[in-house]
């Protein structure tokens, strides 16, 4: 590459001083052409000047024409706009500056030896000098000239010379023009031989400008073709490296295409296993589910059938039953499904306060047919386990009362709240709560609870709801206080023991 920068400066240098001889000879050729045609037409006019004023005055003018020094000037100001033009385009090059150095040396030898005469330019007070040699020659011309002159200004004009005196002037005159056109045609000469050996030079330049272009072609082909053979090189190397590199890819591409096959192949496989897996898997959970639903259905089936003959075996010796004391019957079940346990009385000291019913759930007479009569404790801490346990085989425990003696409201709600109050460990209000809804309820009866009032409470784990005579005064919601409740009549200090001991007694050893 730096080679390739050389060569092209080198040849741009060439081109460039080239470019700069050919204006500098077309400039010194205009300037030949017009130097010649100022001087021809200089001379012509000079020798035609020399006659008149020789005709017309009878003396020669000294001194350098006036269209000579204006000639002399325009080339110097040629020569100079010339010289200017040169150093402008001028650029440093080496060999070609060395040639036109030589051939400029030639021109200028070959023009100084042409040029023998050359005073035109070289001297041109040449006239002058001839003209006072010619005045050596005839020393008389000074007087008459002088004379001549002050005459032309006013004074007394004197007589003409002889004749023979203006002959030998209009002589040296006509010599002095031959000198001059003879000097004119060996300057024409020597500038016509100067013009043809820059011409010649030139075409030297030119022809050495030409072979060093050809072989920077040559050079610059040959580069040229090198660089193409070896830029087609690293192209079909790129080629080769490119399809080299595509068959790679390719290669890649398809064994990743097969892996990605067979992964999706595993997947599917896998996928299916486990959808079948899945499947088998349902069907086995639902076949399980399906024969546990059986086993659990005909489970309920059973229980229920076992409940309803336990049912029909208690319904079977279900029966009123008749306090003895009160004479006070209570029906053997109530309308929300309860069964009658048992009956008893609440005494205080000899009168009969109230009889007392207690209803519960299947389960609670079970627990108690599981014993004998001569179990009688074993028999009555089943009751009240039973009775107070409040799950799903019995939920709720009832106590019916049906007033016996007549008594006001405040003493019955007293009564019976001092009886739960050392039994339940919650808040006492919900004990005074109690109280007051048996109060309320005696109290909208007219404040007396009369022979044949009835009082309901419910038990259960929300708490113990109040009935009087068949209106729901409300409930205290606790969840211990059914407890407490339902062991006022069945805990080993029951207010009606006779309520305990009849429940023993008519469902222990009962077989249900």
């Amino acid at each position: 590459m730096t080679e390739d920068w050389n060569a092209e400066w080198e040849f741009r240098q060439i081109a460039s001083k080239a470019a700069a001889e050919k204006v500098r000879i077309r400039q010194q050729e205009r300037m030949d052409t017009l130097l010649a045609m100022v001087r021809g037409a200089d001379e012509q006019s000079h020798r035609k000047s020399v006659e008149k004023r020789s005709g017309d005055t009878g003396r020669l003018v000294f001194g350098m024409p006036y269209g000579e020094r204006k000639a002399n000037r325009h080339v110097k100001t040629i020569e100079e706009q010339e010289q200017a033009v040169i150093e402008e385009v001028q650029i440093e090059t080496p060999i070609l500056s060395q040639i036109m150095d030589e051939k400029a040396k030639e021109a200028g030898q070959a023009v100084i030896d042409n040029q023998p005469s050359n005073d035109l330019k070289k001297n041109p007070d040449r006239d002058i000098k001839q003209t006072s040699s010619s005045e050596s020659a005839i020393p008389e011309i000074d007087e008459s000239v002088t004379n001549d002159e002050n005459s032309t200004n006013g004074t007394t004009t004197e007589e003409k010379k002889p004749i023979d005196n203006l002959s030998m002037l209009q002589d040296s005159s006509q010599a002095d023009s031959a000198d001059e056109i003879q000097a004119a045609e060996e300057l024409s000469k020597a500038e016509k031989a100067a013009a043809e050996q820059r011409k010649a030079n030139a075409i030297a330049a030119q022809e050495k400008m030409d072979e060093l272009v050809k072989q920077k072609a040559e050079l610059k082909n040959k580069k040229k073709e090198e660089a193409k053979a070896k830029a087609d090189a690293i192209l079909k190397q790129a080629e080769e490296e490119e399809r080299l590199r595509i068959e790679k890819e390719e290669e890649a591409a398809r064994l990743q295409a097969e892996q990605e096959a067979e992964a999706r192949l595993q997947a599917e496989q896998e996928a299916e296993a486990a959808r079948l897996q899945a499947e088998q898997a349902a069907e086995a959970e639902a076949e399980a589910s399906r024969l546990q639903a059986e086993q659990e259905a005909e489970q309920e089936r059973l229980r229920l059938e076992a409940i309803q003959q336990r049912i029909d075996a208690v319904e079977s010796k279900m029966q009123p039953i008749t306090d003895k004391a009160t004479s006070v019957t209570f029906d053997a079940k109530l309308d929300d499904g309860l069964y009658l346990v048992g009956v008893g009385v609440r005494k205080k000291a000899i009168i009969n306060v109230y009889s007392v019913a207690m209803y519960s759930s299947v389960s609670v007479l079970e627990a108690v047919s599981v014993y004998t009569k001569q179990q009688k404790e074993e028999a009555q801490i089943a009751l009240r386990d039973a009775a107070r346990s409040f799950d799903a085989s019995s939920p709720i425990t009832t106590f019916v009362l049906q007033m016996t003696f007549k008594a006001d409201g405040k003493t019955i709600a007293g009564a019976i709240a001092d009886s739960v109050k050392p039994r339940y460990g919650g808040q006492e209000a919900n004990v005074k709560l109690l109280e007051s809804l048996i109060f309320e309820g005696v109290k909208s009866k007219g404040g007396q609870a009369t022979k044949g009032t009835i009082f309901r409470f419910d038990c259960s784990d929300k708490g113990v709801s109040v009935s009087v005579d068949g209106d729901e005064q409300g409930t205290v919601e606790c969840e211990t206080l059914g407890a407490s409740f339902v062991d006022v009549f069945t805990d080993d200090k029951a207010v009606s023991p006779k309520l305990v001991d009849n429940c023993v007694d008519t469902w222990s050893g009962s077989g249900l």
